[in-house]
C-alpha cells in the first residue's frame, strides 16, 4: 500500500507537470541546434531596493524567494497567459513554480501568494519518494520533477545555486546586492538583455515607491521607451474639422470644374456635373425627410449612379447605409431591419434584390426625371461634423453582423490624412481605380482622397476581373497612377508577374496601396525583384485598420530598392505608423502600455475612432474605451 500522503504528493507532481506551461523567455531568437554560448550582465539593485529585497526576503522562508518573487511578477507582466511556469529554487533544487498573478494583487498581495506557492512545492516535494527509494510504487519521483523543472527555460535561483544551462535560456541568480543574468548568447542579443535589466529596475523601482499600487499598474517602460511612444504618437495635424468631406469636394469643384471627376467604362461626369448631379438628389432626400444622424441605403451597382448616390447622401446631411445587390437577400434585409433607413436608393436592374420594406425606394435612373427637378445648387449645410457619414456592417462571422457608425469628422480626418500620408495628388491630379464594393470601407479610401484632391475616380468594370493580365492591360489603357487592391488580389498579381516576364505593371503607377489581410513576405520580395527588373517606381503602402477606426489606422511605405534584390533575402513589412491625428498603443490586458517588442494587444485612438455599434450599446462600451 501507499501511503495516503504519497499518494497525495504524487497526484499533485502528476497534476503540475502534466499542465506545464513554461513561459517563453521575451526577446529571445529562435531555437537553435547549436549548443549554448553563455554569457553573463551583472548589476547591483537601484537605490533603496535592496533593502525592500531584503525586507522582503526575511518575510518569507528562504532570502532570495522575496526578489524572486520581484521578478516573476515582473515576468507575469511581460506574459499574456493567465498561468505559466517557471524553474524557482526552493531548498537545493529547481522546481515548477506556476505563476498566477491577479491584476488587483499589491506587492504584498503577491508576495504572499508566491511565497505560498513556493511552500507548497517544498512540502510536496519532500513527501515524494525518490526515484530507488523502497516500496516505490508511483511516479513522478524527486528525480522526474526536478529534471522536468530544469528543462523550464526561465529559472529563478539564489547566486550560491549551481548553475544549470542545459536547456535553460536565461537565469535570474539573485543576491542582497543586485542580480546576475545569466543566458544564451545564441538566442539573445545583449542589447535584450540590458533592456530587459532596465525594464526589471524600473518595475522594482515602482513597487518599492508605491507598494499599495497594483502590480499590474506599475510602470514597466524605460525612459528610452516613453520616448519612443510619445514620439511615435506624435501624429497631431491641423485639418479642417468645421467641414463635412463633401464640402471639401464641393471646394475642388469650385478650383477644377471641368476636370473629369468619375469615369465608368465609356462615360465620364466632370466635377460640375457630378457636383449638380449630387445637389438634384440632395434637395429631393430632403424633401423625403432625411435628417443628420439618420440613414439612407444605398442598393445600386458599381456606376456612375454610384458616386452621385453616395455624394447626395452626404449633402442631404444623412448617412449612407451600403447595400451590395450581390449579397444574400437574408443579410440585407437585416442591414435594412437594423438600420431602419426611411429611403433606399437603387437602380432599375437590381431592384429586385432590395428586400421588402418600409422603406421608401428611388430608383436613380428610372426615376430620375423627378429628381432632375430640384435645383442644382449646393444645399445649406445640414450634417456637423459630429453626425454620421455612413454605417458599415461587419461579416457577422463571430456572430450577428453589427453595425459600425462612423461621423464626418473622422472620415474628413482620414481622407485629408491620406492624401499626405499616401501621397495622392502630391505631384498632381491622380488616377485612382476604384477596386472595392461599396460595402467594404476600403472604398471610402478610393473615392474620398481622390475627388477632394482633382483626381479621376476610373470604376472597375467586370471585365477589367477576367484576368491579371486584362487588368494591368485596361490599367495601362486608363493611365492610372494609384491602384488600392485587396492583399488578396495583391498577392495574385505579384504571383502572375513573376511567372510571366512578359507581364509589366503599367509605366504610370505610382502608388499600390494594398490591405485586408497580412502581407506575404515571399509576395514582397517578388515585388522588389519585379520593381528592379522594370525599373518601376511604383511605391507599396501596407496598410491596416479595422471598420472601427475608419478604414486605416496605419501604412508602412516599403522602400524602393536600390540594389538587385536577393532572393533569398525576405523583406521586412510591418503595418507601419499611425496615420496623421490617430495615435497607437499596444497595451496589456490591464491597459498599460508594454515594453518595445512584447506582444499585447493593439488599441487605436484618435480622430478615426468610431462612434460605436449601431444599437449595441452593451458592446460599444465592452470594445470602445476612454483613451487613458
Amino acid at each position: 500500500m501507499v501511503p495516503d500522503s504519497i499518494s497525495a504528493n504524487t497526484e499533485f507532481w502528476t497534476q503540475r507537470l502534466a499542465t506545464l506551461q513554461p513561459m517563453q523567455p521575451p526577446y529571445a531568437g529562435a531555437t537553435q541546434t547549436v549548443a549554448p554560448l553563455l554569457e553573463t550582465m551583472v548589476w547591483s539593485w537601484p537605490e533603496g531596493v535592496a533593502s525592500r529585497m531584503q525586507r522582503w526576503g526575511n518575510e518569507l522562508e528562504e532570502p532570495h524567494w522575496g526578489a524572486c518573487g520581484a521578478i516573476a511578477a515582473y515576468l507575469a507582466r511581460l506574459n499574456r497567459d493567465d498561468a505559466f511556469d517557471l524553474g524557482i529554487q526552493v531548498g537545493g533544487v529547481s522546481l515548477p513554480g506556476r505563476i498566477q498573478l491577479q491584476p488587483e494583487y499589491t506587492a504584498a498581495d503577491w508576495l504572499r501568494a508566491f511565497g505560498a506557492e513556493l511552500t507548497q512545492l517544498r512540502q510536496h516535494f519532500a513527501g515524494t519518494r525518490d526515484a530507488g527509494a523502497e516500496e516505490q510504487t508511483a511516479e513522478p519521483a524527486q528525480g522526474a520533477v526536478v529534471e522536468r523543472a530544469r528543462m523550464l527555460p526561465i529559472q529563478l535561483q539564489s547566486a550560491e545555486a549551481a548553475a544549470n544551462h542545459d536547456a535553460v535560456a536565461i537565469a535570474f541568480r539573485v543576491s542582497a546586492d543586485g542580480c546576475q543574468i545569466r543566458y544564451d548568447a545564441v538566442r539573445f542579443e545583449r542589447a535584450a538583455i540590458a533592456q530587459l535589466r532596465d525594464q526589471l529596475n524600473i518595475f522594482l523601482a515602482g513597487m518599492v515607491a508605491a507598494p499599495d499600487k497594483p502590480l499590474s499598474q506599475q510602470p514597466l517602460l524605460t525612459p528610452t521607451e516613453q520616448q519612443s511612444l510619445h514620439r511615435w504618437n506624435q501624429t497631431a495635424a491641423d485639418y479642417r474639422y468645421d467641414a463635412c468631406v463633401h464640402h471639401l469636394f464641393e471646394a475642388q469643384v469650385e478650383c477644377t470644374p471641368e476636370a473629369i471627376a468619375v469615369t465608368y467604362r465609356d462615360r465620364s461626369l466632370s466635377y460640375r456635373d457630378l457636383n449638380r448631379r449630387a445637389n438634384q438628389l440632395a434637395h429631393h432626400l430632403r424633401s423625403l425627410g432625411v435628417q443628420p444622424d439618420g440613414f439612407v441605403g444605398l442598393c445600386v451597382e458599381r456606376s456612375l449612379d454610384m458616386v452621385v448616390g453616395l455624394l447626395g447622401i452626404l449633402k442631404a446631411g444623412a448617412a449612407y447605409l451600403p447595400l451590395d445587390p450581390t449579397y444574400p437577400p437574408e443579410r440585407l434585409a437585416l442591414m435594412i431591419e437594423d438600420a431602419q433607413p426611411p429611403v433606399v436608393l437603387t437602380q432599375a436592374a437590381v431592384r429586385g434584390q432590395v428586400p421588402q420594406t418600409e422603406a421608401q425606394c428611388l430608383c436613380l435612373d428610372g426615376d430620375w426625371e423627378t429628381v432632375a427637378q430640384q435645383s442644382t445648387e449646393n444645399p445649406e449645410p445640414l450634417a456637423q461634423p459630429h453626425h454620421l457619414a455612413y454605417i458599415i456592417y461587419t461579416s457577422g462571422s463571430t456572430g450577428r453582423p453589427k453595425g459600425v457608425m462612423i461621423e464626418h469628422r473622422s472620415l474628413t480626418n482620414f481622407a485629408q490624412a491620406s492624401l499626405v500620408d499616401y501621397g495622392i495628388g502630391e505631384q498632381g491630379p491622380d488616377r485612382v481605380l476604384q477596386f472595392a464594393s461599396i460595402s467594404f470601407d476600403a472604398a471610402a479610401e478610393e473615392i474620398y482622397p481622390c475627388l477632394i484632391s482633382g483626381g479621376e475616380l476610373v470604376l472597375r468594370s467586370p471585365e477589367m476581373m477576367s484576368s491579371v493580365a486584362q487588368f494591368l492591360q485596361q490599367c495601362r489603357d486608363y493611365g492610372l497612377t494609384v491602384l488600392d487592391l485587396p492583399t488578396a488580389y495583391w498577392h495574385l498579381m505579384v504571383a502572375e508577374l513573376k511567372a510571366d516576364p512578359e507581364l509589366n505593371l503599367p509605366e504610370s503607377i505610382r502608388i499600390v496601396i494594398i490591405g485586408g489581410e497580412a502581407v506575404n513576405p515571399q509576395r514582397i520580395a517578388q515585388w522588389q525583384q519585379i520593381l528592379w527588373r522594370t525599373g518601376s517606381q511604383a511605391q507599396l503602402i501596407n496598410t491596416y485598420g479595422p471598420t472601427e477606426a475608419t478604414v486605416v489606422a496605419t501604412a508602412y511605405k516599403l522602400p524602393l530598392p536600390q540594389a538587385e534584390p536577393d532572393p533569398d533575402v525576405i523583406p521586412t513589412v510591418t503595418i507601419g505608423q499611425a496615420l496623421r491625428n490617430v495615435t497607437t498603443y499596444v497595451l496589456d490586458p490591464q491597459q498599460q502600455p508594454v515594453p518595445l517588442g512584447i506582444p499585447g494587444e493593439l488599441c487605436i485612438g484618435g480622430a478615426g475612432v468610431a462612434r460605436g455599434y449601431l444599437g449595441r450599446e452593451d458592446l460599444t462600451a465592452d470594445r470602445f474605451l476612454l483613451d487613458p
